[in-house]
C-alpha cells in the first residue's frame, strides 16, 4: 500500500511539475498586450491568495508525536513601490497523535497570523520573490494529561515565484521558513519549521 501511494504522490508531482514547465515557457515568452501597457502594470501586482502546504516542524520532539502535515493558508498581497511589495496572511494546522509515555490521544493547533515585506523579480509575467516578516502564533494541545495554550511571536522568511496566467488570475509556489518558540511547562520548544505549499490567486 505504501509503494502504491508512493507511486501516485510521485506521478502527481511529475504532472504538477509539467504544468509548470509548459506555463512558464508560454506565459514567459510573450507577455499579452493588456499586461504590458505600461512599465507601472508590470510593478503592480495586488493579489488574493488561497492554498495549501506541507508542514515540515523542526522540532524532533514535536514530529515523534504529531508528525508532519498539510495546513492551510491565505495571504494578500498589495504592492508599495515598483517590485516592493507589503503582505498579510496566515495559515491552519491541526493534527492528533499520541502522546509518547500513555500512548493517549493528542491534538494541536497551531494558528500564525502575520505580515512582512517581500520583493519581486519580474521575468516577463513570472515573477521571483524573497520575503521576511512576522507572524503572532497561537498554540493549543489538548490531551488527557493536559491542555496547553501559548501565544508567541515568531519569524518567517520566503522564497516563491508567482505566475500570472490571464488577466485576472496567478498561480503561486512558495517555501517559507518559521521560528517560533514557546515554553510549555518551563521546557522550550520551536513551533515553526519548513512549508511548501501551491496557491491560487486573484489580481485586483
Amino acid at each position: 500500500m505504501n509503494n502504491l501511494n508512493n507511486m501516485y504522490v510521485s506521478r502527481l508531482a511529475l504532472l504538477i511539475l509539467a504544468i509548470l514547465v509548459v506555463n512558464f515557457a508560454l506565459y514567459s515568452q510573450d507577455v499579452d498586450s493588456d499586461f504590458s501597457d505600461s512599465a507601472q502594470k508590470q510593478y503592480r501586482m495586488n493579489y488574493f491568495l488561497a492554498g495549501a502546504s506541507y508542514f515540515m516542524p523542526s522540532e524532533s520532539r514535536f514530529t515523534d508525536i504529531y508528525g508532519n502535515g498539510v495546513q492551510f493558508e491565505g495571504l494578500l498581497s498589495i504592492n508599495l513601490w515598483k517590485e516592493l511589495d507589503i503582505w498579510i496572511g496566515g495559515s491552519y494546522f491541526k493534527k492528533k497523535g499520541e502522546l509518547s509515555f500513555t500512548k493517549e490521544e493528542t491534538s494541536v493547533q497551531i494558528i500564525p497570523i502575520g505580515g512582512g515585506l517581500q520583493y519581486r523579480f519580474p521575468l516577463g509575467n513570472f515573477s521571483p520573490y524573497l520575503g521576511l516578516g512576522a507572524y503572532y502564533y497561537m498554540f493549543k494541545e489538548t490531551n488527557p494529561v493536559k491542555d496547553t495554550n501559548d501565544e508567541k511571536l515568531g519569524y518567517v522568511a520566503r522564497l516563491g515565484g508567482i505566475l500570472r496566467i490571464t488577466n485576472s488570475l496567478v498561480f503561486n509556489f512558495h517555501a517559507d521558513y518559521t521560528y517560533c518558540e514557546i515554553e510549555p511547562e518551563n521546557v522550550k520548544i520551536n513551533i515553526g519549521g519548513i512549508c511548501a505549499g501551491l496557491s491560487l490567486g486573484i489580481l485586483f
